[in-house]
């Protein structure tokens, strides 16, 4: 087991929401042998985002994600789940949701006058790699590839996939390689 990824997620009054996903659409590990913990620092509840779910998702694999032309950072499932199938996760401080890397999940906006913090750490099993860039996936956008930044995974650099740094944050979080500071 080894852990992949920690990170505080801070939802302050008025903040968006975080489109529907699953964290292994982002990660790309196989086998998909990975866990979120995610922990409430404060009350949470569906006015200030607390996390929603879609029960037994991570029976199905990773569903279509894509991406905006114009804002990678919606990264997110193609396809909505039914308000009636979704489960809202209210939480106390301290406590815990622990869910599989490829349960469908969301959380709201927060339109409360209260911030919402929480951590959440990735655990995958010892043999998890990260798999080569999908650049096969007709829906997703053709960018110009970022001057600064290098191509990874292995993938041939025409393929401009937009979500590079998604994978490359995965290659962080799994082999521990810097990357300068980068968005993590």
């Amino acid at each position: 087991l080894k852990l992949v990824q920690s990170m505080a997620l801070l939802k302050p009054p008025g903040s968006g929401e975080k489109k529907w996903h699953q964290d292994n659409a982002y990660f790309r590990l196989v086998p998909a042998s990975i866990v979120g913990c995610w922990i409430a620092l404060d009350p949470t509840d569906c006015f200030n985002g607390c996390m929603h779910v879609l029960p037994s998702s991570h029976g199905s694999g990773v569903f279509k994600h894509s991406a905006p032309l114009e804002n990678h950072i919606d990264y997110s499932m193609v396809d909505i789940p039914k308000p009636d199938d979704v489960v809202p996760v209210v939480l106390n401080p301290g406590d815990a949701l622990i869910f599989h890397g490829e349960t469908a999940h969301y959380t709201p906006p927060n339109v409360t006058t209260t911030r919402r913090r929480s951590l959440q750490f990735h655990y995958a099993a010892s043999d998890c790699k990260p798999t080569k860039c999908p650049k096969k996936d007709k829906d997703i956008p053709v960018l110009p590839p970022p001057s600064d930044k290098p191509h990874y995974f292995d993938c041939d650099p025409s393929c401009q996939e937009p979500e590079y740094w998604y994978y490359k944050k995965a290659e962080i979080l799994v082999c521990g390689k810097d990357f300068g500071g980068d968005f993590i």
